[in-house]
């Protein structure tokens, strides 16, 4: 009697475990799948951030190509301030667009506001990599 006793708690105890790991498992479970659907409501506010950006960076692009300079001139403008006013854009998503807008101001003879582009770039970005050729850009304009 004793042995089945024995032998019954043995069981009972089994089913317990069973039943709180199957629990467990299927807490774990629920908050991995909310903590991907999380991430992937993120990354599409993400996405959708970069593409209206990258939007603006290839139709400057392309009216470069097609030698609208003004009008490209325009798209990069509208870019960078897209750009400055979205947190999740950083330099490394936009030096381009800083960049050609240095190069068509200078092509364009639009000393003043390549000046004030320069001086921007360099306050807003003093630590990038291309910072001091931004500055020896600038001292030249002076």
């Amino acid at each position: 009697m004793g042995f089945i006793l024995f032998f019954a708690i043995i069981i009972i105890v089994l089913v317990v475990l069973a039943f709180n790991y199957e629990n467990e498992k299927a807490e774990r479970k629920y908050d991995f799948e909310k903590k991907l659907n999380d991430l992937k409501v993120k990354n599409k506010g993400i996405d959708k951030v970069h593409t209206k950006y990258f939007d603006y960076s290839r139709k400057g692009q392309k009216l470069e190509k097609e030698k609208k300079i003004e009008d490209a001139i325009i798209a990069y403008e509208k870019g960078l301030e897209f750009a400055y006013s979205e947190p999740i854009l950083k330099i490394h998503n936009y030096a381009h667009s800083i960049h050609r807008l240095i190069i068509l101001y200078g092509k364009t003879k639009q000393k003043e506001k390549l000046k004030q582009h320069l001086q921007n770039s360099i306050e807003k970005h003093p630590n990038f990599k291309n910072a001091e050729d931004w500055k020896k850009r600038l001292n030249k304009l002076n």
